[in-house]
């Protein structure tokens, strides 16, 4: 990994003061501005920041299964944009990104 000439940040918007259209807005706006300035190669986001300890846990229900609240499944998530993969800065040692190495273990795992 290079970590020269990459910046990473972390803030939160406050949910009283932006809805989730607004937030949306928000960054999309962000990274365009940000894609805007002179020298810069790309930009992307991502939450919770990989490595962080941080975690995004989502419940579900399945469609015919019973159960109740306390026995929902669950799911850690990560929203990125598209940016984040492609500018991925992880080299994996078979080639490619990330991202690409972890496909290739779902492609072998889903077979």
């Amino acid at each position: 990994m290079n970590p020269h000439n990459v910046l990473t940040l972390n803030f939160d918007l406050p949910d009283k003061a932006y809805n989730e259209h607004q937030q949306i807005d928000f960054y999309t706006q962000l990274l365009s501005r940000l894609r805007a300035v002179p020298g810069v190669v790309s930009a992307a986001a991502v939450t919770p920041l990989p490595l962080s300890g941080d975690n995004s846990i989502i419940t579900f229900t399945i469609e015919g299964r019973p159960g109740s609240k306390s026995e929902e499944p669950s799911a850690d998530i990560k929203v990125v944009t598209p940016e984040y993969s492609t500018r991925s800065i992880f080299p994996s040692r078979q080639g490619g990104t990330l991202l690409t190495t972890i496909m290739r273990m779902l492609r072998v795992s889903s077979s």
